[in-house]
């Protein structure tokens, strides 16, 4: 469990570094299709281990369904572009779902603070 944690950690620690450093030097939109990307492959890493989804309260599982949403809209959306540092998808019934930066930040957090609390689970209490 402790690869599983490390291997999505690395793609957090990636959508951070975008978020925090490089997007606000660049103002490319195109970063935050990036940010998405890492945070999706990250949950797909954490969760493939049933017994980690056990582990999450009521709080924590509302939080991973809002991101699971948004990845299944960009999955399903016939067309995303960037408007006003929005990342926006579009759907074939040309309903839109837009995604801003201050959101991504704070799945990042989320996430962030998610693996810590499962490595420290894992960690066996010394004497």
């Amino acid at each position: 469990m402790i690869e599983i944690l490390t291997n999505a950690e690395k793609y957090v620690k990636t959508a951070d570094h975008i978020a925090y450093v490089t997007y606000p030097l660049m103002k490319d939109g195109n970063l935050l299709k990036k940010i998405v990307e890492c945070l999706q492959v990250s949950v797909k890493i954490l969760f493939e281990d049933k017994n980690i989804l056990k582990e999450l309260d009521t709080k924590d599982k509302e939080s991973v369904e809002k991101m699971n949403n948004i990845f299944l809209k960009r999955k399903q959306s016939s067309m995303e572009f960037l408007r006003k540092n929005k990342l926006v998808l579009m759907n074939d019934d040309l309903r839109l779902h837009s995604v801003n930066l201050e959101e991504l930040k704070k799945y990042i957090q989320f996430l962030k603070r998610l693996i810590f609390k499962l490595k420290n689970k894992e960690k066996p209490i010394s004497i």
